[in-house]
C-alpha cells in the first residue's frame, strides 16, 4: 500500500489474514471469514483468504508491473497456531515413529478408515479436552535429532520462547504443522475448579465482549437488521401481523441447529412445532427456527442468522461454536450424544468438566447447559437389547450399522419434552429475575440429565466472601455422579 499510494495505512487495514486448512477436502468457510474479519478494528481491512492463495496465481495480481509470474513480497509474516518440528536434514517423514506427535492424527485418517477426515476436528477437540490424561510430552513438546553427538536419540525442546530464538542450522529441517490444541496458559481443568478468577479463565469472555463491540463498528446498522429479521420470523409464523412495529424484545427466538451431512437432527420439524405450541397454547412469546449454516451464502448472512437469536440448541459439534455471535446473556443448550462404554467418544458427553465447547463459553456472559441424550436418540437397532444390541451397533460391512453408529456420523432424534422444559424454565424467565434467582433454585428447575456448565445466577456470596444477594456471577456446576451412558 505504501509503495503504490505513498500512504502508510494503519496495521488494521493493511494486515491480511490467511487461514491454513490442513486437509485438501476442507475449504475456507464463511464462519472463518466472519470471525477473523470481525477481529480487525478497521472495517476497511482486507478480506480473509485461504493460505493457499499465497501460492496460487490470482487474476488481480496481474498488472502492468506484474505479469503473474513473479513472487510477492511481504514486509512481515506471522505464523499463529503452529508447532515447529525440528529434524535432521536427512529425516524422512515415512520413517517417523508411531509415538511421535508430528501429523499422526492426520496421517492415520484415510478413505478406508472407520472415521473420515471430517471427524479429525473432533479428534483435536478430544486431545485438548483429555490433555490431563495424555502424555504431557506429546502435548507441548517438540522432537529433534541430537546432531552434535552423532546420536539419533530424541531430545525434547519444551521452551517455545527458546525455540523461536534458535538460529537456523544447515543440517536441520524445520517443519510447520498446525498445532493440535491450545498448549500454553491456564488449562481448562484449572479454570473449572480452583482458579476461576484468574485472568486466563476470563480470556474467552473478554474476547467475546471485544468481538461483539467490534462487529457493531463494522456494521453500524446491524442492530436494526437483527430486529428486522426477528420481526420477519414472527410474521412468517403468523405470531404478529403486518401492523406490528415493535422492537421484538418481548419475544424469545430460539435457534435449533441442523446439519445436512452428519449428525442430522431427524425429528427437528417435530420439535419446532412443539416449541411453537408454547405460544399458541401457553401464550408464551416464544418462536423456534431452524439454523443451518450450511445453507447460508455469505458471512453477513451467518451473522444475521445468529444475532437475531436469544438461544441456540443443538448436538455437540462445530456448528455450536457460532454461539459466540449470539447477543449478550444468550443461552446455549448442548445436546450430549449417547456414547456406550464400548465405543470411543466419552469426552463429548462428559459432565464432570466442560466439553470442548464449554471451554469456549467458560466464564463468558453466555448461559451454557448440557443435556445427556439417551438410547432413544439413536435411530438404529430398534427392538434389540443387551448383547444383541451391542452386536447390532458394531456390525460392519455394507449392511452393518457400525459407521452410522459412530457418534461423529450418527443422525439422532430428540424428545421434545426436555427441550420445551429448558425453554420454559431457563430461557423465558426475564433477565432481571434470573440474575436474582439463587443458583440452587435455578438448578432445581431441571432434572439431573441437565448439567450447568456456565450459568449466571446468585449464589448469595460474592467473590470477596460476603453476601451480595442481588448480583449474579458465572457459576459452574459439574456432575461427577451422573453416568450419561445409561
Amino acid at each position: 500500500s505504501a509503495k503504490e499510494t505513498g500512504v502508510v495505512l494503519p496495521w488494521e487495514q493493511d494486515i491480511q489474514f490467511y487461514i491454513h486448512l490442513a486437509f485438501l477436502n476442507k475449504k475456507l468457510l464463511d464462519g472463518h471469514k466472519l470471525l477473523l474479519g470481525s477481529m480487525l478494528t478497521s472495517p476497511e481491512a482486507n478480506d480473509v483468504k485461504s493460505f493457499l492463495d499465497l501460492f496460487v496465481e490470482q487474476d488481480e495480481d496481474v498488472s502492468e508491473n506484474n505479469d503473474g509470474d513473479e513472487c510477492q513480497c511481504y514486509e512481515k509474516m506471522v505464523f499463529c497456531g503452529y508447532d515447529v518440528y525440528i529434524q535432521n536434514g536427512d529425516f524422512d517423514s515415512s520413517e517417523k515413529d508411531d509415538d511421535e506427535p508430528i501429523m499422526s492424527s492426520a496421517r492415520d485418517i484415510g478413505d478406508d478408515d472407520d472415521v473420515d477426515s471430517n471427524s479429525f476436528d473432533d479428534d483435536v477437540s478430544r486431545n485438548f479436552h483429555e490433555g490431563e490424561d495424555n502424555n504431557d510430552e506429546h502435548q507441548d513438546s517438540q522432537v529433534f535429532e541430537n546432531n552434535s553427538t552423532g546420536s539419533s536419540n530424541k531430545q525434547l525442546v519444551r521452551n517455545h520462547a527458546y525455540k523461536s530464538m534458535m538460529p537456523p542450522v544447515e543440517n536441520l529441517k524445520y517443519t510447520l504443522w498446525p498445532t493440535g490444541g491450545i498448549g500454553a496458559g491456564t488449562s481448562r481443568l484449572e479454570c473449572s475448579q480452583s482458579n476461576q478468577n484468574s485472568r486466563e479463565c476470563h480470556a474467552m469472555g473478554d474476547f467475546r465482549k471485544f468481538l461483539l463491540s467490534n462487529i457493531m463498528r463494522h456494521y453500524p446498522s446491524v442492530k436494526d437488521d437483527f430486529v428486522s429479521h426477528r420481526r420477519q420470523v414472527l410474521l412468517d409464523k403468523g405470531f404478529v401481523d403486518e401492523a406490528y412495529r415493535g422492537d421484538t424484545k418481548e419475544w424469545k427466538i430460539i435457534g435449533l441447529t441442523q446439519r445436512t451431512y452428519r449428525r442430522t437432527w431427524l425429528n427437528l420439524p417435530e420439535v419446532i412445532d412443539v416449541c411453537d405450541e408454547l405460544h399458541k397454547v401457553s401464550k408464551h412469546n416464544v418462536a423456534c427456527v431452524e439454523v443451518n449454516v450450511e445453507k447460508t451464502k455469505s458471512p453477513m448472512e451467518q451473522l444475521l442468522l445468529h444475532g437475531k437469536l436469544d438461544g441456540l440448541i443443538g448436538v455437540h459439534g462445530a456448528q455450536l461454536t457460532q454461539a459466540i455471535l449470539l447477543p449478550r446473556n444468550a443461552h446455549v443448550l448442548e445436546l450430549l450424544p449417547w456414547i456406550p462404554n464400548y465405543i470411543s467418544g466419552n469426552w463429548v458427553q462428559r459432565r464432570s468438566s466442560p466439553t470442548p465447547l464449554g471451554v469456549i463459553f467458560h466464564n463468558t456472559d453466555l448461559n451454557h447447559l448440557g443435556y445427556s441424550l439417551g438410547r432413544d436418540s439413536v435411530p438404529l437397532c430398534e427392538g434389540e437389547e443387551g448383547e444383541n444390541l451391542k452386536k447390532c451397533f458394531l456390525r460392519k460391512g455394507k449392511k452393518g450399522n457400525f459407521k452410522k453408529f459412530l457418534w461423529p456420523r450418527r443422525d439422532f432424534n430428540v424428545n421434545p419434552e426436555p427441550v420445551v422444559k429448558y425453554i420454559e424454565k431457563v430461557v423465558i424467565p426475564s433477565e432481571e429475575s434470573r440474575n436474582m434467582t439463587s443458583c440452587d433454585e435455578m438448578r432445581g428447575r431441571l432434572d439431573k440429565r441437565f448439567v450447568w456448565y456456565n450459568i449466571w445466577c446468585d449464589d448469595g456470596i460474592g467473590s470477596t466472601g460476603y453476601e451480595i444477594n442481588t448480583v449474579a456471577f458465572a457459576k459452574h456446576f459439574y456432575d461427577s455422579d451422573m453416568d450419561a451412558t445409561k
